[in-house]
This record gives C-alpha cells, structure tokens and sequence, in this order.
C-alpha cells in the first residue's frame, strides 16, 4: 500500500480556508436527506462548498434530523470544538482506489494534537486499519498544514501550532463491521505502536443518533 495524495482543508479559530492540492475524487459526500417526521419535512440545506469536507449538511441533521445522521457527518462534526482542523484525503492501495479521509487537530492551548480517520465502506476495512498504525506518521509529517501564530492580550509572547505535539491518539471510523476479536487485535497493534486508538462505526452511530434526537426534543419542549 502506499500514500500518495493529498486534499487539504483546515478551519481555523472560527474561519475556514479551502485548499485543494491535488485532483482527488472521493466517493459521493452524502445521500438525499429527508427528515423522518411525516408532519413536518424541513428542507435541507444547500451546501457552501462543493467538498466532502463542508459540513454544513451535518449540522443541518443535528438540530433538524438526527435519524438521518451519517457516520461521516460525525467525522466532521465531533471536533468543532477544537482550534484548528486540517482535513484531507491520502489513497491507501497502491491501485489509487482506496481513499481514507484524515483530520489532524490541533489545540493551540494546550499546544496538542490529534489525528481522526474515516474508513469507508470496503472488504479490507481491518487491512486498512492495521496500515495506518504503521503509517499515520505520514499523514503529520508530509500532509499540507496551516501554519498559524496566536496571541493573547496580555501575553508576552505567541503559542504557534508548530509547537504542537502528537499526543498519540487516533479515532478511527469505519463504515464496515469489525468484530470484537478483531478490534481488540488492532487496538493491540496500535499499543505497540505507543499508540492510544478509538474506533467509532454503527454502533456509536446509534448511540449519538439517540443522543441527538433527545437533544432535539428538549429544545422542542422549551
């Protein structure tokens, strides 16, 4: 397998930037959304950018349909809180068919980052996942970053995201189902690697449905 290409978006203390490095063609962002209740079928939005990485639609699911929330949608929306986020897409066979989708992100306060992956749809979901444990490096070492200094009022100097250190944590989601026996077999091989992972796939999926939909029938109530 090998890593080759790159796409880059990063989002910065607020503001996007979009930046395109090479012509990679990811598979289709999202499917028609339609909301779940008969009485009421509210009009999604159009998205801002024509990327798999714009997540205006996401958030559109989140107050409006949480049943129709994707595991993608929640690759892109679980870290909003975060400074800076720099998004991509690396192929991971060598036939260049196979894209997994990167998130490095970064906390400018507390000088830290982190990686996310989204694994999709595909027979060699835990080949891919074992790959990347040996590989993610690649994605920090040569992946476009926005390179950004910050300072406080009242600071004497400037925290600057080249002093962000890799805390060794890695979330990874994944479309296809791994089972237990495997997914502890992988978490194994991240350890080794010093490595702390998370994996997230239809199970969490349900979990952050429900939570979502709860959320929604609060703020309905009020």
């Amino acid at each position: 397998m090998s890593l080759v290409c790159f796409l880059l978006v990063g989002a910065i203390l607020g503001g996007t930037v979009w930046l395109v490095f090479k012509n990679l063609r990811p598979a289709n962002a999202s499917k028609a959304i339609q909301s779940k209740s008969p009485e009421k079928r509210l009009a999604p939005p159009t998205s801002r950018f024509n990327s798999v990485f714009d997540n205006t639609v996401s958030d559109w699911r989140i107050k409006n349909a949480p049943f129709d929330l994707t595991l993608h949608d929640l690759f892109l929306t679980d870290f909003d809180s975060v400074q800076q986020k720099s998004m991509g897409a690396i192929f991971v066979d060598d036939a260049h068919k196979i894209s997994v989708q990167y998130a490095i992100l970064i906390e400018l306060s507390t000088r830290s980052k982190f990686l996310a992956f989204y694994v999709p749809q595909n027979e060699h979901t835990a080949g891919i996942c074992a790959y990347l444990a040996k590989h993610y490096n690649f994605v920090l070492d040569k992946a476009p970053q926005l390179l950004i200094d910050e300072k406080a009022p009242g600071d004497s100097g400037t925290i600057s995201t080249r002093e962000a250190i890799f805390t060794k944590r890695i979330y990874i989601y994944h479309e296809s189902y791994l089972d237990a026996d495997t997914t502890v077999r992988l978490t194994g091989d991240y350890s080794k690697e010093g490595l702390s992972v998370i994996f997230r796939s239809t199970d969490y999926l349900y979990t952050k449905k429900l939570e979502y939909r709860v959320r929604q029938n609060n703020v309905t109530q009020k």
